[in-house]
């Protein structure tokens, strides 16, 4: 987070968060399977961070918990800022994470219609799977190849 500008951070996050539910809301039955996915792997990454962390900053913790007075009030500080570090870390990681999943949905849901990943295609890589929200037809090779 730009602690320079913390409301401007701030606001940059939220606003990524609302992107990414715009794409998926007005898709849902297409998109929620992949936000979940994303999601999943997400959390039990997170999880599994935070547990490490928690562990480690209780056994620091009860390392310094026998001292007294100043020297006890400094050492506990050493706590604090290895969870402040972690916390902070993890919100941009998870910004970036977020940041480069709206990059992946954008593209693959707009326009009614979901691209997927097809290397064989020269011209973008991909190629329209669905394209019958509306009984619209899908482009042909020939058609996406004329507008390249």
């Amino acid at each position: 987070m730009n602690f320079t500008n913390p409301i401007a951070s701030l606001f940059s996050y939220v606003l990524l968060y609302i992107k990414v539910s715009n794409i998926v809301y007005s898709r849902w039955s297409d998109a929620y399977p992949v936000l979940k996915d994303k999601l999943d792997k997400v959390h039990e990454k997170f999880e599994r961070e935070v547990s490490k962390v928690d562990k480690e900053a209780l056994s620091v913790y009860l390392t310094l918990n026998n001292t007294r007075g100043d020297v006890w009030r400094e050492q506990n500080e050493i706590v604090v800022q290895m969870l402040t570090t972690y916390s902070v870390a993890a919100g941009d990681e998870l910004h970036k994470i977020w940041s480069d999943f709206f990059a992946y949905l954008f593209p693959r849901f707009r326009d009614l219609i979901i691209m997927e990943e097809k290397k064989s295609n020269k011209n973008c890589g991909c190629e329209p799977s669905t394209c019958n929200v509306f009984f619209i037809p899908c482009p042909t090779t020939h058609v996406i190849d004329q507008l390249s």
